[in-house]
């Protein structure tokens, strides 16, 4: 049996690529995907990106060699956001085929969006993944462990195979000049890059008696692991710091500055169960 039962293959190339492919419980079949990948061009100038993922509920056999292809037909419904913004309707279509070796996979996809005025393709979209737990694709590492970390206030689950952060959720106090005002922030699908990760934006608006406001917004995360000082050194903490900073700008018309509101710098510190030793 060339695919393992049950399994789940992750992989990733920066942020071009995430593959995530799922056997079936007897590895005749997949039992579902999911992609999501920069690559390819849209009949407007745009480079194209989009993400796709299904559940497989026949088809998509694995052959003995381990080779298995998929197309799903154009579906309905779909949809593409521009550079500009702009939320367009049509068709989407995705192929692939792949050939599991071993404790990883290998093949490639092709993706197309149409709708009136508009075609997105992909081209042609190499890609590898690994088997879960495999250090292809690893459960943990040396500073970060698959799995929620918690604290007050903070919540966040990050899974190694791809590494990211796959939610982050925070409670946060801001502090303006005549009251404060208890805030949420969510963020999802956040990519780690060594042992840390970051979030910052930044946007404008204006309100309805012509004053404008500016905002300003940074998170970052560093991960850590240390022996856990009240359990045997078999054991070890996985934790990680977030830093989070808001800030608000109200101006005049004519620009003069009004006021301003932020989050000061609050730090969170935020930890994993105690996992023992080794992989």
């Amino acid at each position: 049996m060339i695919a393992a039962p049950g399994a789940r293959y992750d992989g990733h190339s920066g942020s071009r690529l995430r593959a995530e492919v799922i056997v079936a419980k007897k590895a005749r079949r997949l039992a579902g995907f999911a992609f999501g990948f920069r690559h390819g061009r849209c009949s407007n100038g745009d480079h194209y990106y989009s993400g796709f993922s299904a559940t497989i509920k026949r088809g998509a056999r694995i052959s003995r060699d381990g080779r298995v292809s998929f197309n799903s037909g154009f579906q309905r419904n779909a949809y593409y956001i521009t550079a500009r913004g702009k939320k367009v309707i049509g068709r989407e279509a995705l192929r692939f085929s792949l050939r599991f070796t071993g404790d990883h996979l290998a093949g490639q996809l092709k993706d197309v969006f149409v709708a009136r005025g508009l075609r997105c393709d992909s081209g042609t979209v190499p890609l590898r993944a690994y088997r879960d737990g495999t250090p292809g694709a690893p459960l943990r590492t040396r500073r970060i462990i698959t799995g929620r970390y918690r604290t007050a206030g903070l919540s966040q689950f990050v899974f190694t195979p791809q590494d990211w952060v796959q939610t982050l959720g925070f409670r946060w106090t801001l502090y303006c000049p005549t009251r404060d005002f208890h805030e949420k922030a969510s963020f999802v699908a956040i990519p780690i890059h060594g042992r840390q990760f970051a979030v910052q934006g930044k946007g404008h608006g204006r309100l309805r008696n012509g004053d404008s406001y500016y905002v300003f917004y940074r998170v970052f995360g560093r991960f850590f692991s240390n022996p856990a000082p009240t359990a045997p050194t078999t054991q070890v903490q996985y934790g990680v710091t977030v830093d989070w900073h808001w800030q608000e700008t109200l101006r005049s018309p004519s620009g003069r500055k009004l006021g301003e509101c932020q989050s000061g710098y609050p730090t969170y510190t935020a930890y994993a169960p105690l996992a023992k030793t080794g992989r």
